[in-house]
């Protein structure tokens, strides 16, 4: 499915024909909510799906993703590609790109000082446990930015459960409707399961290892 086609089937959904009641940026609204929730699903059993990555060059064992003074900048208010959401993996690579080691992601400082070759990300600045001269790949989950009026663009390579999208959009708008919609809510759990099934078994082999997600290690 497109934008043009989960904007009609959200419509479809509300049922709603008083446009100053569900406006048009009322839809944009809980479209961007439902698309926030369907890629936090999507995420926690495989973030690869929404991959991207920067390369960057440090000096120092610092790298401010958000500094105005950085050449490349997926952080605070002026980036200069695809912002990060999620951060996946942090390697050193060399001037062919390949990656030489890969940084351990840490949550603390004290972990930043204990662990060789680790990395930690605070506020906007990527830090390194030593000093790094010559580039590193960063690798994350980029944010999304629909323009749900816009006709027939792309969303993402999900898309036979891109109905998914409106069934979540229209979880959100209940709550301001105050309607219980019980056939809607029962196909939404089936959707979603479909959505999981699927993402685990889409790489085939891959049901057979324990990766790490967001939260936890889960069976893939």
């Amino acid at each position: 499915m497109n934008t043009t086609e989960v904007y009609t089937l959200f419509q479809q959904y509300t049922d709603e024909p008083d446009a100053t009641w569900l406006t048009g940026a009322d839809i944009q609204t809980y479209l961007d909510r439902g698309y926030d929730e369907f890629r936090r699903i999507v995420v926690e059993l495989d973030p690869n799906i929404y991959y991207a990555s920067v390369t960057v060059t440090y000096s120092t064992e610092l790298y401010d993703l958000g500094g105005n003074a950085s050449a490349i900048r997926i952080l605070g208010p002026t980036p200069t590609t695809t912002r990060l959401e999620y951060l996946l993996g942090v390697h050193a690579v060399d001037s062919a790109g390949d990656i030489n080691f890969s940084y351990e992601l840490v949550p603390t400082r004290r972990a930043l000082n204990t662990v060789s070759q680790a990395a930690l990300l605070i506020g906007t600045q990527l830090r390194l446990s030593a000093v790094r001269s010559g580039d590193v790949l960063i690798e994350y989950v980029p944010a999304s930015d629909i323009d749900w009026t816009a006709a027939n663009a792309f969303i993402d390579d999900l898309t036979m459960y891109h109905d998914v999208i409106a069934l979540l959009a229209y979880k959100q708008y209940a709550i301001r409707d105050g309607a219980i919609n019980n056939p809607l809510y029962e196909q939404l759990q089936r959707r979603t399961q479909d959505l999981v099934d699927y993402i685990v078994q889409r790489n085939g082999n891959a049901s057979h290892y324990v990766s790490k997600t967001q939260r936890t290690y889960a069976i893939r």
